[in-house]
């Protein structure tokens, strides 16, 4: 028996249609259901899976219970809040549960990945930022309220992976990821001018990111999704030539925190969008950002700390400050695609600030 959306569905048949999919720290096995009312159904069941290599560094369990909570309790209430204008960015969950979580699968419903090495188009990114902006608001009014759910958010947001007491887990491979980042950077000619800013910044990399993971008492705040990239998206068409994105699904809520939306912001477009499309739509981008955020406010009679202009010149600021955010998490994926210059010379083509 599985329950979604308040709906038991009774299972009389099912078929595992392909084995286990390891990612980052969890397994993926495809299953189809024949139910009592007929219906075919097509599940992701998810698992905790960890390599020994990765239980060294990874906080696994808790992330996987950050997920489960999510998925338990934050994202129906998320949901709720718009009961005119659905927030369709989570997959349809039937079940969550300690170390297992069961989604609706939605490629058969026309659901697809794109390029991740191609970056994304402005029609792409704009429809990412617009539905990522009706989260952060949400979750900002969500957070302002004293309930459980509010609670269950705040819990959510707690920061598993990069904490003070695991700066040791982490010491012997940002090291070795920094040494490969700047060796690659000095042999390429394009991004041989950037390889002593980046090899200063990389120097203190983990006390960085743990600066800029602190919300700001005097900045806005909110629920971010911690990991949102090309890889953790998927999107529905109008038809098939894949061109036209209407919806766009956010995937793996294991690294969700509280901080600042320029977290989220910047991580998407140095993962996500090439440095041309940035140097020709980047206000735009920002702009479609903003304004979903402010919408979303009204929308939710929310009262933010300030007026709508401000809270714009708030965003560049923390755009701004968490772009080395963007610059020490990236370079952790660049490195491990066998030394692809590309992919460095997406990121480094804006000013390298020192910090």
């Amino acid at each position: 028996m599985l329950r979604r959306e308040g709906r038991q569905v009774e299972v009389v048949s099912f078929t595992v249609v392909k084995g286990s999919e390891d990612n980052y720290s969890s397994s993926m096995i495809e299953v189809n259901l024949m139910t009592t009312d007929h219906d075919s159904i097509s599940l992701l069941f998810k698992t905790v899976h960890v390599t020994p290599q990765e239980a060294k560094v990874l906080n696994v369990r808790e992330m996987f219970k950050k997920e489960v909570l999510m998925y338990q309790k934050v994202v129906p209430t998320l949901i709720g809040l718009f009961p005119s204008d659905p927030l369709n960015v989570f997959t349809p969950s039937y079940h969550s549960h300690e170390d297992l979580l069961v989604f609706e699968n939605l490629r058969p419903l026309g659901f697809r990945h794109v390029d991740r090495e191609q970056g994304l188009d402005l029609a792409h990114a704009n429809l990412v930022l617009t539905e990522l902006g009706r989260l952060h608001g949400a979750a900002y009014v969500l957070h302002s309220r004293s309930t459980e759910d509010a609670k269950a958010l705040t819990d959510a947001g707690k920061e598993v992976l990069f904490t003070r007491h695991r700066k040791g887990v982490y010491q012997e491979g940002f090291a070795k990821i920094s040494a490969e980042t700047v060796e690659i950077l000095r042999e390429n000619p394009k991004t041989r001018v950037h390889a002593d800013k980046v090899e200063a910044i990389l120097a203190r990399k983990y006390d960085i990111l743990l600066e800029l993971l602190r919300p700001k008492d005097d900045a806005i705040n909110l629920l971010n999704h911690g990991d949102l990239w090309t890889g953790n998206l998927l999107f529905r068409y109008t038809d098939r030539s894949n061109k036209v994105p209407v919806q766009v699904v956010f995937l793996d809520l294991q690294l969700c925190r509280y901080g600042s939306p320029g977290l989220d912001v910047n991580y998407f477009l140095y993962t996500s969008t090439t440095a041309r499309m940035r140097e020709e739509h980047l206000d735009e981008l920002l702009r479609t950002y903003h304004w979903s955020l402010v919408r979303t406010f009204r929308q939710l009679n929310a009262r933010a700390k300030q007026n709508p202009v401000r809270m714009r010149e708030e965003h560049l600021d923390e755009l701004l400050r968490t772009y080395h955010w963007s610059l020490v998490r990236t370079f952790r994926q660049l490195n491990a695609r066998a030394k692809q210059t590309s992919g460095i010379e997406r990121v480094l083509q804006v000013r390298v600030k020192p910090i």
